[in-house]
């Protein structure tokens, strides 16, 4: 991958500088665990969901560069949608 820059890789190299992109990752590895237990996987939904829009709004935002968070996004309705079941008490 190519280096980035202008906005996008003073953004980037500030979320490696100050660990927050490692805060993520252990995040998006934690879901992933989730998302292999069946029991756990609507809570790993959720969790999972802001780290795609945001990765999606860098990408549109601050990259000006569509790519793969628009599959992450849609992705993760698709599958909120199909589990929308054990979401019915957040919701009432």
């Amino acid at each position: 991958m190519q280096s980035m820059s202008g906005d996008a890789g003073t953004f980037i190299g500030l979320l490696f500088t100050t660990k927050f992109l490692l805060f993520v990752k252990i995040v998006e590895l934690a879901c992933g665990v989730l998302m292999i237990i069946p029991k756990t996987r609507a809570l790993a939904l959720l969790l999972i969901a802001p780290i795609s829009v945001n990765i999606l709004l860098f990408e549109l935002l601050i990259a000006h560069q569509p790519g793969i968070g628009i599959l992450l996004v849609l992705l993760n309705a698709v599958a909120i949608y199909v589990k929308r079941t054990n979401y019915i008490g957040i919701i009432q």
